[in-house]
């Protein structure tokens, strides 16, 4: 079984919300899109593109999930003539910091992540409207934050810039997969909240076949992609000793009882082993992004 790795290039069209855990009234965005927001989009934009009257959303998306995998895509900007992606990870005594890719040898240039969050950031109020009186509803102001479509810089030179925000990332695609040319054909995506307002849009810059992740080796001879790391940047789960942060992460299945499935707690980006002396690991990329931690020695790369 052998997979084929591409490197995707995206640039923002509009503001991009992808929600997490709210802060009081505050409706806090990530930034960065997860694996599993990824394939929902390229799922229902595959599906509408089909030959049948009404899109096969939940065939098409098992099938994406068999042989396609995502990793996350990160916030990236353009340095010259090459995008360079902004990777998360926690380091002592500072706790989640962002480093530019290629240079995590160099721990110096992190940057915190509340100063990362400021230079991406901006947020919008919003309120509900009681439909009795057609006026603001009673304690409903709230604010949603959203990455914009342009770096924000204090540097007085940085500001004529106007430079936009990418975000980049990387799809594994099961040789032969009946997808295969689909999914490398989709240019424009929709991705994360309020897209039937006009945001969310992302137009692909650049696809190109790649050897490495974010600079990592990887392994395609094995029935699930692997990848050598010494930080993981999905959402991953392993018994061994971490640091970084947990997250609570379920889906949901409108068809289910409950509507409630995959409930479990995974390592957030930028978290990593403590306990081994190399700090390389190898993970498996499992079907809807999710990092895991393995050990067999038949598997590993010399």
């Amino acid at each position: 079984m052998t997979w084929e790795l591409y490197r995707w290039v995206w640039v923002l069209q509009s503001p991009l919300s992808v929600g997490m855990m709210p802060s009081g009234s505050l409706n806090r965005c990530r930034l960065y899109v997860p694996a599993r927001t990824l394939w929902g989009a390229i799922t229902a934009e595959i599906s509408r593109r089909s030959d049948c009257d009404f899109p096969d959303y939940k065939r098409i998306g098992n099938e994406v999930l068999e042989d396609i995998r995502f990793t996350f895509l990160f916030p990236a900007k353009k340095l010259g003539q090459n995008w360079k992606a902004w990777l998360p990870r926690y380091l002592d005594n500072k706790g989640l910091c962002w480093l530019m890719e290629d240079s995590n040898t160099d721990l110096k240039t992190f940057i915190p992540d509340h100063v990362f969050r400021s230079k991406l950031l901006y947020t919008r109020p919003g309120t509900a409207i009681d439909p009795d009186s057609d006026s603001a509803e009673e304690s409903s102001l709230h604010e949603t934050e959203y990455v914009q479509m342009y770096w924000h810089s204090n540097d007085e030179e940085n500001k004529k810039e106007h430079c936009q925000v990418g975000m980049i990332g990387y799809i594994f695609v099961r040789s032969g997969s009946q997808h295969a040319n689909s999914v490398r054909e989709i240019d424009n995506l929709l991705i994360g909240g309020d897209t039937r307002y006009g945001f969310g849009s992302l137009i692909r810059l650049d696809i190109s076949e790649e050897t490495n992740v974010f600079g990592n080796n990887i392994d395609l001879s094995k029935e699930n992609p692997v990848v050598i790391s010494s930080i993981i940047l999905g959402q991953a789960t392993t018994t061994k000793s971490m640091k970084g942060d947990l997250e609570a992460f379920a889906g949901w299945d409108n068809t289910s009882d409950s509507g409630l499935q995959n409930f479990a707690t995974f390592w957030m980006p930028g978290s990593s082993i403590v306990s081994d002396k190399d700090n390389l690991n190898h993970w498996i990329i499992e079907p809807g992004g999710f990092w895991k931690d393995f050990c067999a020695e038949d598997q590993k790369i010399q």
